[in-house]
């Protein structure tokens, strides 16, 4: 990323398939948002634009048609909820030249690139969720990161059986490590965002230095937990 100089920048996994209309769509969802940030009077906005992903095999047979739904995890709809939780996947995602360079250096903070980069664009400029699939997502069987369908029934079993405490202390830690992130982000870009915007940042990394029922106002409040309701339950419990 420092080292390209192009306009626009798309991320890829070498072993997933483009569909024939990934670049032309992602493209052309890209100057829109740039030609309405213009018209809004803001120039070099950050801009990043995301399809869904159709999940396949080694073979390239279907698994999933949407990961969207198969993960149950929908592009964030909200500033709070990107804080909280990616929802972003890196190889369906394009970015402009200004979310790169905002972006740049990331700090020792950030978990995911890619959820740094929809931070800032979704933060400090537009973003746009395209409809149906850009590209067939190759899972394969030793996968360590990549596409995982939630089921409800799994985790049930797994805090039934006994698997509770860890499940909490995994949970934790998890917040904790967005906490950072959330908090490295305000520093970075609290004198530009719009005030509710850093609003926002600033409880979410503060979060855990609130009472009981003043977290759990503004994790409703500012969309935290905006995905499956399942999270969004388990969520307002343990946060």
């Amino acid at each position: 990323m420092g080292l390209t100089r192009a306009p626009y920048i798309m991320f890829c996994d070498q072993d997933d398939l483009w569909l024939p209309d990934k670049v032309q769509r992602s493209l052309s969802a890209l100057r829109g948002l740039e030609a309405e940030a213009a018209d809004g009077g803001r120039i070099d906005a950050p801009a990043g634009a995301q399809s869904d992903l159709k999940v396949v095999d080694a073979h390239l047979l279907t698994i999933a048609p949407s990961l969207w739904q198969a993960a149950k995890m929908p592009p964030s709809s909200s500033f709070g909820g990107l804080l909280f939780h990616n929802t972003v996947t890196d190889c369906a995602t394009t970015v402009n030249r200004a979310a790169v360079e905002r972006s740049l250096p990331f700090p020792a903070e950030t978990i995911m690139y890619d959820w740094w980069i929809a931070l800032v664009a979704q933060g400090l400029g537009r973003v746009r969720a395209l409809p149906g699939p850009g590209l067939l997502y190759r899972k394969h069987a030793h996968n360590v990161l990549g596409a995982r369908a939630l089921d409800w029934r799994l985790l049930a079993a797994d805090l039934m059986g006994g698997r509770a405490p860890e499940f909490y202390r995994l949970v934790r830690r998890r917040l904790l490590r967005t906490q950072r992130q959330a908090s490295a982000y305000l520093t970075r870009y609290e004198g530009v965002l719009a005030p509710h915007l850093a609003a926002v940042a600033a409880r979410y990394a503060n979060l855990d230095r609130w009472g009981f029922w003043t977290r759990r106002r503004y994790a409703l409040k500012d969309g935290y937990f905006d995905h499956w309701w399942v999270t969004k339950c388990m969520m307002t419990l343990l946060v």
